[in-house]
């Protein structure tokens, strides 16, 4: 992701692959840092995950996160709940301060994550990409 220029930031389409968790070993991946999304004064987005690709071996599936903090180095809270685990068009709405409205919270900084899980989940492959739309209700 990048920081916001305007209304509307588009991650490219990524993919990644992994040979999966040997022992405790499991990986998170992350954008570089300079990739975490800003969201600045913006008082609310709304967040599409399109997965295209989101395949293990084994059950135990890789899943994708959004995580927010308050800073870039952290500390760093997945706001999407459950993580996402299967293919499709995801859409998500975040708010500063949500009062009720079925909003999740959001700091000031966005990434996205691809988390491994043990139990030997085997290869995996995860195409997808966000799309970000600020808004200001």
């Amino acid at each position: 992701m990048a920081s916001l220029p305007g209304n509307m930031v588009v991650q490219g389409l990524v993919t990644l692959r992994g040979r999966g968790a040997i022992g405790d070993n499991a990986v998170t991946f992350y954008p570089h840092r300079r990739d975490f999304l800003w969201v600045g004064d913006a008082r609310g987005l709304v967040v599409t995950v399109e997965v295209l690709d989101l395949t293990s071996e084994n059950a135990n599936k890789t899943t994708i996160q959004l995580q927010t903090g308050p800073a870039l180095n952290g500390p760093w809270s997945p706001i999407l709940s459950p993580a996402i685990s299967t293919t499709g068009t995801y859409t998500y709405y975040l708010e500063r301060n949500p009062a009720g409205t079925g909003a999740q919270q959001v700091g000031a900084y966005l990434r996205w994550a691809v988390v491994e899980h043990l139990s030997g989940a085997g290869a995996w492959s995860a195409c997808f990409r966000v799309t970000v739309l600020k808004t200001v209700r």
